[in-house]
């Protein structure tokens, strides 16, 4: 280590040996030049304590790359495949492309619809997740600036995955458009990268069916390849003449890709980026910029490439190798760009491919005492069984049970699963840290139905499907979702663009419509999306749950005078109670406006000749008959489950609903009955049975929960609090009263309706010349018509869909496309 006190006036007089006492980071070969230096290092000083504390991250690989390595590989004394066999590392994490003997087989099955994490990656690759490279891949340092977003990051081995995850931000963070069939790439900087073209290939993996487009450009560049251009149509395949994996039995030869599917073609460039810019734009501009391991601080030739990518307004992604250089990065480019970081630059940013998902428990079976076991693979653990046996009378004279569960094959030494097993009587969690045969007692049943209910279907057991460390990052994920900040806005955007597909392509000004009531009709409908608060989170986790793209209605109707009101169910009132309420238009608009929730706005206004037949009188007098009823919490989960397995996105069930109802019956009694208790006792036709009464009622007919809350709504349904409506099926109940559904009114029960339903319905104007002239801001990319919002809403499959007699009783519902059968 040099003496970061060098250059002083005076010479240095020995190795540094003294080493800051705070940072560690640093050290001086003298006494006063650590005093000179002093005015320098105590601007870094806090920020390298900092760094230095990851130093354990770096330092827990196998090996590194030393002299021994280099001696023997370099003068040719072994192989570096036999060196890597000598090390245990041949073909693991990132060592495999050291040799490439790296990914070269086609993956066995298609790449998963969204991949969720890092850890599904590796498992669909067959790559072991205890390699080095699935650290390097988890930890990352971002900055974002105006117009670019730059990523860096301590290592780019594995090139592929490097790409993947900035193409996958830039998707996030609509840097990027969603990717079709192509995408074009400019990577600056090459070098090592020269000599492993192949490991690109990886990319036919990443995104089958693309045709991926990558200019390398660099001074790296051999003058003799410059213009040269590589077409990869094969998985990369071992070189090394004598590796022994070319006697395995296991082959890792090329593989040919099937005709029509992804091509990766390469095209090398000598030069600096800002010298080649212009002949490289001679062809396709690009989607992205990447330059990983760029060394931004240490070459000033950067300065004239970053002033051109900024002034290009093209996204571009740039690495370094340690996180210090990432500081000194950002430093450089702000001073070019004159734009501070909005994001700081952190270690560890963790893996941005967790979720709040993964909060939810993964069902994996039910143990039935006395009655064999159930095996399955874990998050951390992937050989695991279990059992489970009734225990003698115990205090109480019921009995328990001891559940057994075997764990073993951890992927890492650091494992740990946690697991919840529960009842409808209990709900309990443990967490196994170690390989071995674990218990846990469940001393007593709370009383003898639980006993009998345990004996018939079994103690449920789900698995946190991303271990203990993952379920504490998706709660810290979750949490974002009901702020009221810019970051929780993102965090939402980001969950509906990963899970449902949705674009939120932003709206050009002006994004507010100067609205003229004459234009708006009685039985309009109005379509809401809050995207921020308390209110948007609880919407993103609605909408995903039952596909729907609005989190709200409200419905506009008209007075004998002409005034314009809107009815909804769920205004908030004074006393903070979610009640059904007729309010002024104005009033209602001025809310919407000061709402901090962030809405997006849509009027549907209804077909011309729906409104030929709405009765208006009809419309007030429910509208008033309802005025001031709470809001419609009874059905409001029964209009989403339709069948027994199909509305339920994954990892969601019916055993974890069961559970979480039990849960909430044991904590809040009283919220329970509100949201179902209520409703159960309904389908079966008695009252004021709790939930365990609920269970062993059904017990008694011979069918399931599950196929209990599959049973329709009924409308004609009376509540303790009187007739029970959410806020599309006021809207929906209103239309039946009013006449819009005509003679099959009867046959239509519109507590079985989500808001997806709704805005599906053919009933609204299919003709875009008819819509107000201040509809959209002149913008008519949407059928219908958009008043506020900075994002364009979107509402698939809107008015598509005629209403028929009993439609939407038998309807699944299951990201990403919620696809229904006809008449469902």
């Amino acid at each position: 280590m040099e003496c970061a006190g060098r250059g002083s006036r005076t010479p240095c007089s020995g190795p540094a040996m003294r080493r800051c006492r705070s940072c560690q980071a640093v050290a001086y070969c003298s006494i006063s030049h650590q005093v000179s230096h002093r005015s320098v290092h105590k601007k870094e000083c806090q920020r390298l304590e900092q760094q230095m504390k990851h130093g354990h991250v770096v330092s827990d690989f196998p090996f590194t790359f030393s002299e021994e390595a280099t001696m023997q590989v370099c003068n040719k004394r072994e192989t570096r495949c036999s060196f890597l066999i000598k090390q245990g590392v041949h073909r693991i994490g990132m060592w495999m492309f050291e040799c490439s003997c790296g990914a070269s087989t086609e993956p066995s099955t298609p790449l998963p619809k969204l991949l969720s994490g890092w850890k599904e990656y590796y498992e669909w690759r067959c790559i072991p997740l205890d390699s080095p490279v699935a650290l390097l891949l988890h930890w990352k340092s971002i900055v974002k600036l105006t117009g670019s977003f730059v990523v860096l990051s301590f290592s780019c081995f594995f090139q592929s995955l490097t790409l993947y995850w900035a193409i996958k931000l830039a998707v996030q963070g609509n840097l990027i458009p969603e990717i079709s069939n192509e995408l074009h790439i400019h990577y600056l900087g090459p070098e090592k990268e020269l000599h492993q073209l192949a490991v690109f290939s990886e990319l036919h993996a990443v995104f089958p069916d693309v045709q991926i487009h990558i200019d390398l450009v660099g001074p790296a560049v051999p003058e003799e390849r410059n213009g040269e251009r590589i077409e990869l149509r094969d998985y990369a395949h071992c070189i090394e003449p004598n590796c022994k994996c070319k006697c395995s039995a296991e082959s890792f030869g090329p593989t040919s890709l099937q005709s029509g599917s992804s091509a990766i073609t390469l095209k090398l460039h000598n030069g600096y980026y800002h010298d080649c810019y212009k002949d490289l734009m001679k062809d396709t501009p690009p989607n992205l910029i990447i330059a990983p391991n760029a060394g931004v601080a240490a070459y000033r030739s950067w300065l004239q490439t970053i002033e051109l990518i900024h002034e290009i307004k093209v996204p571009a992604f740039f690495s370094d190798y340690c996180e210090e250089a990432c500081n000194l990065a950002t430093s450089c480019i702000s001073s070019v760009t004159g734009a501070s970081p909005t994001i700081p630059v952190s270690w560890p940013v963790l893996n941005t491919m967790h979720s709040p998902v993964d909060l939810m428990p993964t069902y994996i079976g039910s143990l039935t005492p006395n009655n064999g076991s159930i095996s399955w693979k874990g998050a951390c653990f992937f050989e695991n069984e279990a059992r489970a046996e009734f225990t003698g009378p115990g205090d109480r004279g019921i009995g328990g049970a001891t559940i057994h569960l075997l764990t073993g094959a951890a992927h890492s030494w650091t494992c740990m699963d946690l697991y919840v097993f529960a009842t409808p009587y209990r709900i309990s969690w443990d967490y196994y840290f170690s390989a071995h045969d674990h218990t846990f007692k469940i001393e007593s049943w709370e009383e003898p139905a639980e006993r009998e209910y345990v004996k018939e279907h079994g103690i449920s057991v789900f698995l946190m499907p991303s271990g203990m460390l993952g379920t504490l990052l998706s709660l810290v994920d979750v949490l974002p979702l009901f702020s009221n900040t810019a970051w929780g806005q993102n965090s939402n955007l980001a969950f509906l663009k990963k899970h449902m597909g949705a674009t939120f392509e932003k709206r050009p000004h002006p994004r507010q419509a100067t609205i003229n009531p004459d234009d708006v009709h009685s039985g309009d409908f109005l379509a809401l999306s809050k995207i921020r608060g308390r209110w948007g989170g609880f919407e993103t986790l609605e909408k995903w749950v039952t596909g729907a793209f609005a989190g709200h209605t409200s419905v506009c109707l008209k007075d004998e005078l002409g005034n314009l009101w809107v009815g909804e169910s769920g205004h908030e009132n004074e006393k903070g109670e979610e009640i059904i309420a007729v309010i002024p238009w104005d009033e209602w608009w001025e809310m919407t406006l000061k709402d901090e929730s962030n809405p997006q706005v849509a009027l549907l206004p209804l077909h011309p000749d729906v409104r030929a037949r709405f009765n208006n009188t009809a419309a007030w007098e429910y509208a008033r008959k309802m005025s001031g009823k709470p809001y419609g919490y009874h059905n409001m989960i029964f209009s989403w489950i339709d069948t027994v397995a199909d509305n339920y996105p994954p990892p969601l069930d019916a055993h974890l609903v069961i559970s979480v109802m039990s849960m909430w019956t044991r904590v809040q009694p009283a919220y329970a009955a509100n949201m179902w208790n209520e409703a159960l006792n309904k389908r079966l036709g008695t009252e004021d049975l709790d939930l365990y009464g609920i269970l062993a009622e059904t017990e008694r007919r011979g069918i399931t929960f599950d196929q209990l809350l599959t049973i329709p709504e009924q409308d004609e349904w009376v509540y303790s609090d009187g007739q029970s409506t959410t806020c599309v099926a006021f809207i929906l109940a209103m239309y039946k009263e009013a006449g819009v559904f005509g003679p099959i009114s009867n046959s239509i029960q519109v507590t079985e309706f989500t808001i997806r339903d709704a805005y599906m319905l053919k009933i609204f104007e299919d003709n875009q010349t008819r819509l107000p002239s201040w509809c959209n801001g002149g913008d008519n990319k949407v059928s219908f018509c958009q008043i506020l919002g900075e994002y364009q809403m979107e509402l698939p499959e809107y008015n598509t869909l005629d209403p028929y007699a009993n439609m939407n009783e038998n309807c699944p519902s299951l990201p990403p496309h919620y696809e229904r059968p006809r008449r469902c």
